[in-house]
C-alpha cells in the first residue's frame, strides 16, 4: 500500500489506564433446606462481590494443589456488613421493635408490603456469633446514612435457624441478600461434610494467589439437620418421667 502522509504533529488522544481487579469477596453459605430448590449439596452456596464487577471461576481440591474447575458465578451477589450487633430474637411472629443496621456495598433494597413478606420476599442471611447463618426477613427499609440501611419488621430464625438467632450477630458480621445471585458453589453429593480447599477469582485472569482467595469449607450439612422439636413437655408417672414434643 502507499504509504502514510508523515506529520510532525503527534496524534491526539490518550490511552486509558486499565481498570485494575484485585481479589474478590467471597462467601461460602451452608444453607438450611427449602432456601432453593436441589438436592442438599445445591444448598451449599456462594456470593461473590468485586468492583469493578468480574465473573467468578470456583476451583476445587481436598488438597493444596489439583484444583479443578467446578462453577461459574456470573452475578454479583448484594453483601454487606451489620454496623451495630444485633442481638437474639423471637422466631415465629414479626418484631415490630427490633431492627438491624446494616451497610450494603454499592447496592439498594426497598421496603415491600406484608403480603409479600409473608411469600418470602426480602430474605437474607446473617452471619451468626457462631458461625451458622441465620436466614430473616425484612418488611421496611431506611436509608439512615450513605449505604447505610435501618432493616425492621423482621422474621427472625427462619427456615430452622433459631439456634443461630439465639446466638446473635457481632458488628461487622456478614450480611447477603438471597436473591439469584447466590448460587450453588457446585458440591457433588460425595462432597458433603468434606473439607475442601475453594478458590475464586475473575474467570479472565491467571490463576494466581493476587487476583484469587482461597478459603477451606465444609457444606452440604445445614440441609441434611432437621428442624429443632417444639412444645417440649415433661409429664411424671410414678417413678418415671414421659417427655413428648412436636416435630417441626
Amino acid at each position: 500500500g502507499a504509504p502514510a502522509v508523515w506529520s510532525g504533529v503527534p496524534p491526539s488522544g490518550t490511552v486509558g489506564a486499565p481498570a485494575i481487579v484485585g481479589q474478590p469477596n467471597v462467601l461460602f453459605l451452608d444453607l438450611p433446606a427449602a432456601v432453593g430448590s436441589g438436592a442438599p449439596q445445591d444448598q451449599f452456596r456462594v456470593a461473590a462481590w468485586q468492583k469493578p464487577w468480574r465473573s467468578q471461576a470456583l476451583f476445587v481440591a481436598p488438597e493444596e494443589s489439583g484444583f479443578t474447575a467446578r462453577a461459574l458465578v456470573t452475578k454479583r451477589a448484594s453483601l454487606g456488613r451489620l454496623t451495630a450487633a444485633l442481638g437474639s430474637g423471637f422466631a415465629g411472629r414479626i418484631d415490630r421493635a427490633g431492627s438491624l443496621f446494616v451497610e450494603l456495598f454499592d447496592t439498594g433494597i426497598a421496603s415491600i408490603s406484608r403480603l409479600q413478606l409473608l411469600n418470602g420476599a426480602n430474605a437474607a442471611a446473617v452471619r451468626s456469633a457462631t458461625g451458622a447463618w441465620e436466614i430473616l426477613q425484612f418488611e421496611a427499609v431506611e436509608e439512615v446514612a450513605s449505604q447505610v440501611w435501618k432493616l425492621s419488621g423482621l422474621l427472625r430464625g427462619q427456615l430452622g435457624t433459631t439456634d443461630a438467632m439465639a446466638a446473635g450477630a457481632p458488628a461487622g458480621a456478614d450480611f447477603v441478600v438471597l436473591d439469584d445471585a447466590v448460587t450453588p458453589a457446585g458440591l457433588l453429593a460425595g462432597e458433603v461434610g468434606l473439607s475442601l480447599n475453594w478458590r475464586a477469582g475473575p474467570s479472565s485472569l491467571d490463576f494466581s494467589a493476587d487476583n484469587f482467595v482461597q478459603t477451606a469449607q465444609v457444606g452440604g450439612i445445614r440441609a441434611l439437620l432437621p428442624y429443632a422439636p417444639v412444645h417440649l413437655r415433661a409429664t411424671r408417672s410414678g417413678g418415671d418421667v414421659t417427655l413428648s414434643w412436636i416435630r417441626c
